[in-house]
C-alpha cells in the first residue's frame, strides 16, 4: 500500500510553491485562502515536518519544502506529459481539410480529397 499524501494537498503544495502565494494558489485552484492552507496544514501534518516558513504576511519554502517541491514539480511535468500523449492517441490520426477552392470544381476536389486523403489506404480517418 502507497503511503502517499491525498493529491488535492499535493496540488495546494504545488501552486503555493510555484507562485509564492497561498492567495495565488487559491485563486488558480478555484478554492478559498483557508482551504488552501488547511490542504497544507494536512501535508505537513501527514509529512510530520513543515516545509514553509512564515514571511512576513506570506509564506516561502524552507530546505525540505524546496526538496519537496523539486519532486512534486518534477512528478506533476511528466504526469502532464503523459496525459496529453494519453489523449493525443485516444484521438487518434485527423485528417484536415485543405480551404475549398473558389471554382465549380470545389465538389470534385473536394471529392478527390476524400478519397485520396482519408479514403480506405490512407490510415487516416474522415471527419
Amino acid at each position: 500500500m502507497r503511503t502517499l499524501p491525498p493529491m488535492s494537498t499535493l496540488r495546494a503544495f504545488e501552486a503555493t510553491a510555484r507562485t509564492g502565494s497561498i492567495t495565488r494558489a487559491a485563486e488558480e485552484l478555484c478554492r478559498t485562502h483557508g482551504a488552501i492552507s488547511r490542504q497544507l496544514r494536512l501535508l505537513q501534518e501527514h509529512a510530520g515536518t513543515t516545509l514553509f516558513d512564515k514571511d512576513g504576511t506570506g509564506v516561502r519554502l524552507n530546505e525540505r519544502g524546496r526538496g519537496m517541491y523539486d519532486v512534486v514539480r518534477s512528478v506533476f511535468d511528466q504526469l502532464e506529459q503523459s496525459y496529453s500523449r494519453l489523449i493525443d492517441q485516444a484521438r487518434g490520426p485527423s485528417c484536415t481539410w485543405p480551404a475549398a477552392p473558389r471554382s465549380r470544381c470545389a465538389g470534385w476536389c473536394r471529392t478527390w480529397w476524400t478519397s485520396t486523403a482519408c479514403g480506405p489506404t490512407s490510415g487516416s480517418a474522415c471527419p
